[in-house]
């Protein structure tokens, strides 16, 4: 691969803090300028319910953008916990999603790209929650949410979200690296790439694989992993304010 690739995933964006999502797409226009594409690797939003988000006016350059870039097949979306709602909406209008587990060739490593919360194994009421809130039903219900419902929604969800997390022992909290390499030996890769835990590590695993957590990003900060003359390193683009 003889162009660079970046890595992002926790961006959060909220309608919220249009100074953000400004910043965001300035990343964009930056992995333009160096001829990169674009990997995010879920949760670019920090809330996404509905459809109608899209028509919010603070997205609608940036979903623009992201829409173009998709379509030059420079920039690739892998839906995460708090997101995974866009995906049909991303779908829908012929844009790349990726599929948990899906792998991508640098040779000579495969590497196995996930958001990373089916790696929280231990908390088994929110594996159970995930595969509910996934469910055909959702996404069709999602399509007709207005506006304020969403946003109502979307923070009554984070506000409980935060609530459980303060609840829960940091083992639920933690990535379950035999089942990461249990994955990595199912996809015959021996690279995993993942975000969701907020904390860049590189954690190696048996058999010679490792696992890569991408860091979070915080306010105009856009940190990511680069795949550039063979080999990865940690960046970030500082975005100046507007």
């Amino acid at each position: 691969m003889n162009y660079p690739v970046f890595f992002i995933s926790d961006i959060h964006l909220d309608k919220r803090e249009p100074g953000r999502i400004e910043g965001f797409l300035k990343f964009l226009h930056f992995s333009q300028e160096q001829n990169a594409s674009v990997y995010i690797l879920g949760d670019l939003f920090n809330f996404w319910v509905g459809n109608a988000q899209a028509q919010w006016k603070m997205y609608q350059p940036l979903l623009k953008k992201m829409k173009a870039m998709s379509k030059e097949k420079k920039l690739f979306f892998l839906p995460g916990n708090r997101d995974f709602l866009f995906a049909p909406y991303w779908t829908k209008l012929k844009c790349a999603v990726l599929e948990e587990k899906d792998v991508l060739e640098f040779p000579p490593h495969r590497i196995l790209l996930s958001h990373g919360d089916i790696l929280c194994t231990k908390d088994a009421a929110y594996q159970k929650i995930r595969s509910l809130l996934r469910s055909k039903t959702i996404y069709h219900l999602s399509r007709f949410l207005p506006g304020f419902l969403c946003l109502r929604m979307g923070q009554n969800l984070r506000k409980a979200s935060k609530a459980s997390i303060q609840k829960k022992d940091h083992s639920y909290l933690s990535p379950d690296l035999g089942f990461a390499h249990f994955l990595l030996r199912e996809k015959n890769c021996n690279i995993m790439l993942c975000g969701h835990f907020h904390s860049h590590k590189i954690l190696p695993l048996a058999s010679h694989t490792k696992l890569y957590i991408l860091p979070e990003c915080k306010g105009n900060v856009f940190s990511f992993l680069a795949w550039d003359k063979q080999e990865f390193q940690e960046c970030s683009f500082q975005a100046c304010s507007p």
